[in-house]
């Protein structure tokens, strides 16, 4: 079940769509990812910047505490270069750290602002009355301990806006690490999810060449098998009818020949008997005339379907008596070059056919000046050649319709071989023809 369902999901049809989707909640994981780590990143840096900005407030505060006591005790006045150095650092650094401090802890922030300025305004004050001689009232100040107790309320109120941020920080680094650990898995999650998109669309698709490749195959070999049927059928077909031929052409040699023969010894007989009468012996002597050319007829229908030189003489004899008859009758030179070969009784039978048909066709459309026919056995294969120099024509229009062609391609395929043609309007004809031997 779940396998069809990720092969229905990563099927062919759905495949660009789900690639597409994937790689677009992909790209809004990371997007999001990287939003969200950019915020939290920018917090915890300003969270580093304002703890270190905070420290060194407290570190300008206790320099200028240390000048100013140092000065106080000593009266040197290099004291005061870190003391002054403290105080011109202290605005820089309260513009950095207080509107953080009042952002997160407004409370907080105004406290440290109160602290500091009566810090300053106490260190100006001693330091005032130390340079106008009053020493011992600036140490009183200094001893009452208001300066101790502002700067330890400083520390503590910084210690806790510092734990504050620490801890701030720490769930910034939390929830960076959720956010990675999210993307994380959510990248694994997609990308094993495309992987298994491409195994299945790969496994259909095979699957399908091998469905496509076993469908070809079976209709290649039905293709292969109706072939061979209608090759055979072919075979048996021009067999059958030249079995009947033959018998016709017998038929016609035998009954009608001795029917005629025996009518031509009657008219024989006759006319010796009315020789002296010139009308009737006149009247036999057409009749005779007429018989004699049924003989002659009878002749050329049974030599047309039955060769008689084909079986006497051999096929190279038959086709070159053949094309002298057709030469003469059309009174135009045929180029014959046929080689001895020795085939089956069918085969010279077919070829045979196979020129007798292309000669008929030259004689009937052509109006050619000369023939060109060659019959040549080389590398155990026959090549059959007949060409004119005639009018030609389009074989894409004139082969539809003209079933001698076609019965001559026929007769070639029962031989299995192969014929092509070739021609072109004004440039003559060119069948060719090759079987194997």
């Amino acid at each position: 079940m779940v396998r069809r369902f990720f092969a229905l999901l990563f099927g062919k049809r759905y495949a660009f769509h789900v690639a597409l989707l994937i790689a677009i909640v992909i790209v809004g994981v990371n997007e999001h990812t990287y939003r969200t780590t950019t915020s939290v990143l920018r917090g915890g840096i300003a969270l580093t910047d304002e703890r270190i900005s905070t420290g060194q407030l407290l570190q300008a505060l206790t320099d200028a505490e240390v000048g100013q006591r140092g000065y106080l005790l000593t009266h040197d006045a290099a004291f005061l270069a870190p003391y002054k150095k403290a105080i011109a650092d202290i605005p820089k650094l309260r513009l950095t750290v207080v509107p953080f401090l009042d952002l997160n802890n407004p409370a907080s922030s105004s406290q440290i602002n109160d602290i500091i300025d009566s810090r300053l305004g106490e260190m100006a004050t001693t330091i005032s009355l130390a340079e106008r001689g009053s020493d011992q009232l600036a140490l009183d100040i200094v001893k009452a301990g208001a300066g101790s107790q502002w700067m330890g309320k400083l520390r503590q109120v910084m210690d806790e806006e510092l734990g504050s941020a620490a801890r701030r920080q720490s769930a910034a680094r939390l929830s960076i690490y959720e956010a990675l650990a999210v993307n994380y898995s959510a990248v694994i999650f997609l990308t094993l999810s495309s992987l298994l998109a491409v195994y299945v669309f790969i496994r259909q698709i095979r699957l399908q060449e091998r469905e496509t490749a076993a469908t070809e195959e079976r209709l290649e070999t039905a293709i292969e098998t109706r072939t061979l049927e209608l090759r055979e059928l072919t075979k048996y077909l021009q067999t059958v009818r030249e079995a009947e031929k033959d018998h016709l052409a017998r038929e016609l040699h035998d009954q009608l020949g001795a029917l005629l023969t025996v009518a031509k010894l009657d008219l024989e007989g006759l006319r010796k008997k009315v020789e002296s009468t010139p009308d009737l012996a006149a009247r036999l002597e057409r009749v005779s005339s007429r018989i004699n050319e049924v003989i002659v007829l009878k002749r050329r229908m049974v030599e047309d379907m039955r060769p008689s030189s084909l079986s006497m003489l051999g096929l190279r004899s038959a086709l070159e008596q053949h094309c002298r008859d057709v030469a003469d009758a059309m009174n135009i030179p045929f180029h014959v070059r046929i080689d001895e070969v020795s085939l089956a009784p069918e085969s010279e039978l077919v070829i045979y056919r196979f020129v007798q048909e292309a000669v008929t066709n030259i004689a009937k459309y052509s109006h050619a000046k000369n023939v060109w026919i060659e019959l040549l056995k080389t590398d155990g294969r026959l090549d059959i050649l007949v060409r004119d120099d005639g009018t030609g024509f389009d074989p894409t229009i004139a082969l539809a319709g003209h079933h001698g062609l076609t019965g001559m391609r026929y007769r070639i395929d029962s031989l299995g071989g192969s014929m092509t043609l070739s021609s072109r309007p004004g440039e003559g004809t060119k069948i060719r023809a090759v079987i194997s031997v």
